[in-house]
């Protein structure tokens, strides 16, 4: 389980390797090209659920992790607000 090893050893910042499916993919690629573990783990981090689920997250430089700020759900009634999730993460799914 390398996670946040994998993006600055194929030559990415974390904020690439957590935003974008195809540098996370290629991250633990070469991660698993280079050590050759019994298995691997595909993780970001916590916050990129959150962030799914709707709560905004915020990164004060490129190669730390990101962290939330204000929750978006506070009552029931913002569960319906919450917007679906952007079509570069629902095309990257097969």
């Amino acid at each position: 389980m390398a996670v946040h090893f994998c993006a600055p050893l194929a030559g990415y910042t974390l904020h690439q390797y957590s935003t974008n499916p195809e540098i996370l993919a290629a991250s633990v690629v070469r991660y698993f090209e280079q050590f050759n573990p019994d298995a691997v783990w595909l993780s970001a981090d916590t916050w990129v659920s959150a962030e799914a689920m709707g709560a905004p997250v915020t990164a004060t430089d490129p190669h730390q992790r990101s962290r939330s700020r204000s929750p978006r759900v506070q009552t029931a009634a913002d569960i319906d607000r919450i917007p679906p999730p952007t079509s570069a993460v629902t095309d990257a799914i097969p």
